[in-house]
């Protein structure tokens, strides 16, 4: 019953390292301010020096710190060591700046030094003498692994990470005059000085938008901090008490990451000096999380409606009348009604001690649902056991019998939902291995605020988000084809917006493209450009049959390359799946019709929206101008209660007037552009404006070159 989860790290720090970790470092809320700040740094305080080994193969990023002696270095996993779980950093805190720079903050250690600094350095002059001979007689500057006092504290990490280069249009300097090195796993990054910290900070995918849907911005400010702590008492301007909380949901324990590995598969190397010491099992508990204060602490993320927490929009609370939308407790018999969230923060962390199995332990919840919608809960991350599918547990499973009325509160509540995590100590007094549990789960739908007719939330309305989304990547090709991911895991019905589909429910990623396609106008061929919001499979569970070919839990599905117009090499659907025109009358108007057609004739389980990309531009203008956050494409229907038409000639589609669905005060409000954007489906798998669609080509498998999907 173990979650067995591919996982394969280092040790962040030197195994040999006496120091533990007290109450007042560690992650999690802030002890005498529970309710109001929670910290994401787990700190350690060094004696003396304290090696630092990368976690992971990645990029590494030097940064300033607060502390002048002190550096922070930013790790980004180019392969991520824990296969069901995305890291977007690995930030070491408070390293010996000495071991980086020696004196100023011009240059690296110099060559002539290299053999007795640290096997990052080593490795960094290695690279460098490469690519250049000569090299070794110049200085390594820092700012080649983006080490910059002078850099404004807005700028983001992930620019720096993702920008190809970049030029200012005054003195045309580059921003980036730097590529960032990537160092092997286990290389020895440098030594933590006095107080330090280390921090796991999660993915939820390569893309960028304008405003941050929780307020925190992952920035110089952060990056440069000797220590964070989110404090509801320091909201940026803008955001409320409630979006700030939900940026917890960002950050891991180490402790958890830790615990993790282990499972039958997962490993830990842990290095002491020279030597490196693989630790499977019991081991990575004894000789690696034993150190951390949070040991024994499981923490329980549950995922609800739109991208936030259980309960966030408070529609599980008005099921029940009150607050207590949770029953937590390690039996069965002795489930104690609670709040969610609690303490205020949307997560629920158990430290208890009691009966288990030989190695694991059961949390047992029960969660609110409205008896109508259907409830579904997939484990992201967890182990619901034995009884679920693939991950999931469905409606059949999740309701009891109902024997009393349903207005006794007892009834609105599923059945009992076991995750099992590892644990440690005798029987009868086992105590949890730090762990991270991450529940999706939808058990009734959400309300929206409006003064329009027809704006109820349809489930096509919870897909493509953020609406101002950009690929993070950049080309500096004239034209190019650009995309990115956005880990949405929203569980969808098919069901609920198209009832042919099969009976099963899907766990998504969005894939965000910026596309090119040519055209002939006259004698002259021109560029139409547009962008394209494609969902991808990342879960399924079905009673039916799915066409299950999409990658699954990408690690980066983010990129891009040149256009060439005379190749025509635009952007297609991956195989199976193309797409397939038919024309249509929408009263006088001709509209060009795409459909999704899946050349193995099974359902595509799939869903994009096609707009030109003025379109695109218009819906990201009203975003930034009205500072709109926790955005979504919203299909508003033009009659109540119904968005079917029939042609002219005799063509049934589905016509909707595109807007903008935000967040204010954890409500959901619909804002249209003064412009209106109709959005049409033939088939509910594919819409499209006619704007976008008059120059999509037919993609049939006759025509369709594997070679531009690959590349893909």
């Amino acid at each position: 019953m173990s979650q067995n989860l591919v996982a394969e790290s280092h040790y962040f720090r030197d195994g040999a390292s006496p120091e533990t970790q007290s109450a007042t470092q560690a992650f999690g809320p802030v002890s005498g301010s529970e309710e109001s700040q929670y910290r994401i740094t787990s700190k350690f305080t060094s004696g003396s020096k304290t090696k630092a080994y990368a976690v992971c193969t990645g990029q590494v990023l030097l940064v300033p710190q607060t502390d002048s002696t002190k550096v922070n270095l930013i790790l980004r996993p180019f392969i991520q060591p824990i296969k069901e779980l995305k890291v977007k950093y690995f930030i070491y805190r408070g390293l010996d700046k000495k071991d980086f720079i020696p004196s100023g903050n011009e240059n690296l250690v110099a060559f002539e030094n290299k053999d007795t600094a640290s096997e990052l350095i080593q490795v960094l002059w290695t690279q460098l003498v490469k690519f250049d001979s000569d090299a070794q007689s110049a200085p390594f500057q820092a700012g080649w692994i983006g080490y910059d006092p002078s850099r404004p504290d807005s700028v983001q990490i992930d620019d720096l990470f993702f920008l190809a280069d970049a030029f200012n249009d005054g003195d045309n300097e580059s921003l980036k005059p730097f590529e960032l090195p990537i160092i092997a796993k286990g290389t020895e990054l440098g030594n933590f000085i006095g107080e330090y910290g280390f921090e796991v900070v999660l993915s939820d995918g390569d893309y960028k938008a304008g405003n941050s849907s929780t307020g925190f911005q992952f920035d110089m400010n952060y990056a440069k901090a000797g220590e964070v702590i989110i404090d509801v008492s320091q909201l940026p301007t803008g955001y409320s008490e409630t979006e700030y909380r939900e940026s917890i949901s960002h950050f891991m324990d180490p402790a958890a990451y830790y615990g993790l590995h282990v499972s039958e598969v997962g490993k830990v190397w842990v290095r002491q000096a020279a030597n490196a010491t693989k630790k499977e099992g019991a081991q990575i508990y004894s000789d690696v999380i034993d150190k951390f204060f949070t040991k024994n602490r499981v923490y329980l993320h549950i995922q609800g409606h739109l991208g936030r927490s259980y309960n966030y929009f408070k529609t599980y609370s008005a099921l029940v009348s009150n607050e207590n939308v949770i029953q937590f407790g390690m039996s069965e018999d002795t489930l104690v009604a609670t709040t969610f969230p609690v303490n205020k923060w949307p997560v629920l962390i158990d430290e208890s001690t009691g009966a288990g199995g030989d190695d694991q332990r059961a949390i047992i919840v029960k969660l609110v649902h409205d008896f109508t919608t259907g409830p579904v809960l997939h484990a992201s991350i967890g182990n619901l056991g034995e009884e679920a599918n693939n991950g999931f547990l469905l409606t059949e499973q999740l309701v009891p019998a109902i024997t009393e009325s349903p207005e006794d509160d007892e009834a609105v509540f599923t059945a009992p939902v076991k995750v099992w995590v590892p644990a440690t100590g005798s029987a009868g007094a086992k105590k949890h291995v730090a762990s991270f549990v991450k529940l999706l789960y939808k058990g009734t739908q959400p309300g929206i605020v409006s003064e329009l007719e027809n704006t109820a939330i349809k489930t096509i309305d919870t897909l493509f988000s953020p609406v101002d989304a950009q690929p993070r990547f950049v080309n500096s090709a004239e034209e190019k084809i650009e995309w990115s991911s956005r880990d949405g895991n929203e569980l969808v019905q098919t069901k609920s917006i198209d009832t042919n589909s099969p009976d099963g429910q899907l766990v998504l990623q969005l894939k965000i493209v910026n596309n090119k396609i040519a055209r002939t106008e006259g004698e002259d061929t021109l560029v139409a450009s547009s962008v394209i919001f494609e969902t991808l499979l990342d879960a399924v569970a079905s009673k039916g049959t799915y066409q299950d070919n999409y990658p699954q839990n990408e690690q980066s599905s983010a990129g891009s390359r040149a256009f060439n117009k005379a190749d025509n090499n635009t952007y297609r659907l991956q195989s199976p799946n193309y797409l397939n025109i038919q024309f249509f009358m929408d009263e006088y108007q001709l509209i060009k019709g795409v459909r999704i057609a899946n050349a193995a004739q099974q359902y595509t389980n799939k869903y994009m929206v096609g707009i030109s990309q003025d379109q695109h531009d218009t819906l990201s203008a009203m975003v930034s101008t009205n500072n709109l956050r926790n955005t979504f494409l919203f299909f508003s229907l033009l009659i109540a209660n119904a968005s079917t038409y029939i042609s002219t000639d005799n063509v049934l589609y589905d016509k909707y007037r595109l807007g903008v669905m935000h967040e204010t005060s954890s409500k959901m409000q619909v804002m249209f552009p003064e412009e209106e954007i109709f959005i049409y489906s033939l088939d509910r798998n594919s819409y499209f404006s006619a704007e976008y669609s008059q120059y999509v080509q037919d993609d049939s498998p006759l025509t369709f070159d594997l070679t531009i999907e690959k590349t893909l």
